[in-house]
């Protein structure tokens, strides 16, 4: 990941806003179009939230138009609410954009990151400064 698929201190008003904004900065960095990455991340988003609990979410998609995976990080300015089954607003977004030709590698990457994000919040909490601890 290099620090072009970073952005800290992300201004959104909602999900939608997040999801919008990530979709533009990997589309100006991908070269993919910016309507093909948000319209899969809401595709995907319409099927259930990606809200990952503890703060943490994991938007994703997988898409033919690419052959290596991208990986994009966002720390908000401010939480927003993200439908996470915990109903704890979110201030980390892992965004996952993986090629369709490698779908059975991506499960079993997205689930470690959902492993990651739950097992490793305390290492997170100076990322996401608004999050609340997560319970020992």
């Amino acid at each position: 990941m290099s620090v072009e698929n970073i952005a800290l201190d992300l201004i959104a008003r909602g999900k939608r806003s997040v999801v919008s904004k990530i979709a533009m900065r990997i589309a100006s960095q991908s070269g993919i179009s910016e309507q093909i990455i948000r319209e899969s991340l809401f595709d995907r988003e319409r099927l259930g939230t990606t809200g990952a609990g503890h703060g943490v979410a994991i938007p994703h998609a997988l898409l033919d138009a690419i052959t290596c995976p991208i990986v994009f990080f966002a720390r908000l300015k401010r939480p927003v609410e993200f439908d996470a089954p915990d109903d704890v607003a979110v201030d980390l977004v892992f965004t996952l954009i993986w090629p369709k030709s490698d779908d059975v590698n991506f499960l079993p990457f997205l689930a470690q990151v959902s492993r990651l994000c739950r097992s490793r919040r305390r290492a997170l909490t100076g990322f996401g400064k608004h999050s609340p601890p997560m319970k020992s």
